[in-house]
């Protein structure tokens, strides 16, 4: 049993040091990084999410970029809350429906109605998974759309607006 275990852990960290530097072996996206896909590219990345039955290389892809949306819904949203006056530590996005270039910061405490949004118009989103969801069922779902709502989340979380694979990992290591 001992030694069992010790592969286990010895595997367990091959696997992760891997992981932090996958890149696509195959298809229009090979030799990028999955950290910058899941960034960059989060149509595929939703491909990929729904890949329910996924074995061998899509398998292990598949689990990477479910490790790096953990991290990424972690991080803390760094910019202020957008409520009028406010100095509190924002918590949350909101989207206007049909628009996925008025996305918003807010804290537990404002309401953003109360700040002058349309009534009944926004959607709020508290992770990478409901800002996809929230492009496809209130944004038409473009390829574009789900890039400018995922990269001003990343922003607000962190991420430098030049962001070359140095800056890609430092988000997703620290």
């Amino acid at each position: 049993m001992h030694i069992i275990n010790e592969c286990s852990i010895i595997i367990y960290l091959v696997e992760f040091c891997v992981g932090r530097n996958m890149q696509i072996e195959i298809g229009q996206h090979k030799g990028k990084t999955i950290m910058t896909l899941v960034l960059k590219e989060p149509s595929y990345i939703q491909w990929i999410l729904e890949q329910s039955n996924a074995t061998g290389d899509l398998l292990k892809i598949r689990n990477e970029v479910g490790r790096l949306l953990e991290i990424f819904d972690s991080k803390p949203i760094l910019s202020k809350c957008c409520g009028r006056q406010c100095k509190n530590k924002s918590v949350k996005f909101t989207g206007y429906v049909g628009n996925p270039f008025l996305i918003y910061e807010w804290c537990d405490e404002c309401d953003p109605y109360d700040a002058g949004a349309s009534f009944g118009r926004l959607v709020e989103m508290n992770n990478y998974q409901q800002a996809l969801n929230y492009v496809e069922f209130y944004c038409g779902g473009s390829k574009k759309s789900c890039k400018e709502v995922i990269r001003h989340m990343a922003l607000a979380k962190g991420l430098p607006k030049i962001s070359r694979k140095a800056e890609v990992e430092k988000f997703f290591t620290t």
